[in-house]
This record gives C-alpha cells, structure tokens and sequence, in this order.
C-alpha cells in the first residue's frame, strides 16, 4: 500500500521558490566597465575676463567713502550721501550732510562714450552726479576731455 504524501502548503512553495531563485542569481552577477569617449569637433577655448584697467589718461573717480552719520539734528532731517567731485584738477570728497526734508538718493551712474583724446595732452574725466542745492536735485555731470 502507497502512503500518501501530506499536501504542500502555499507557504512551503513560496519559500522552496525562494530560494530556488537565490541560488540561480547568485552565480549571474557580473561587473561591466563602462567606457564614454566624447571627441569635441571643435578645440574647445576659454576666455577669462580680466578687470578692464582704466587707460592711463583717464582720470578715474575713487571709491565711496563711508561716512559716519551720527543724529539727526531734529526730527524732519534726512541724510543726504557724500560723493566725488571734478574741481578742474583732481577729484574731491564732498561730504555728507544732514538735510532738512526729505534727501532723493543719488542716481544709477550714466553709461558714456569716451571717444578718441583731441591730442596726447588731453586726459578723460569721467562724468558724476553732483547735488544741487538750489534745485533741490541731483544734476549729471557729463565726462568730457580736459588738458
């Protein structure tokens, strides 16, 4: 007489497949070099950028100064910014003040053409703003050649 085998539970199957699975992948798992070669049609050129200096018959304006404000006066006053002035010879500081009403702030500087010096005795001074207290306002002043 045959002895009956007992059923094999869901579970069993599972896991007999399991591990029937592992063994088959551990022995399928290779390492490939992947290799990219990229040829540029053209040679590749870097262009750095170097600050422009400014051409040696410029007379370029110096740095803003920081000032120190300190308090107002009395209430109703605001500061009106220091900036750098062409006195026919050099460039000069004017300060900063205190203002009654309201001070406008000075202005985006002016994008200009230089063109060519009328001789080697001419040097460019470039244009600035410059308050104006009798309208209240600031004015440009435009870059010119001077000798």
């Amino acid at each position: 007489m045959l002895k009956s085998q007992p059923p094999v539970s869901v579970k069993g199957v599972a896991a007999i497949g399991a591990i029937v699975t592992l063994a088959a992948l551990t022995g399928c798992v290779t390492r490939t070099k992947e290799v990219v070669v990229e040829r540029p049609t053209q040679p590749a050129t870097i262009v750095v950028q170097q600050p422009a200096a400014a051409p040696a018959n410029v007379r370029t304006m110096p740095g803003p100064i920081n000032e120190q404000r300190g308090v107002a006066p009395a209430a109703g006053y605001s500061w009106l910014s220091g900036y750098w002035a062409w006195d026919g010879a050099r460039w000069v500081w004017q300060p900063g003040r205190w203002v009654q009403g309201s001070a406008p702030a000075m202005p985006a500087m002016q994008s200009e053409t230089m063109g060519n010096a009328p001789t080697t005795a001419h040097y460019w001074v470039p244009g600035y703003w410059a308050f104006s207290t009798t309208n209240n306002a600031w004015v440009w002043t435009p870059g010119a050649w001077r000798n």
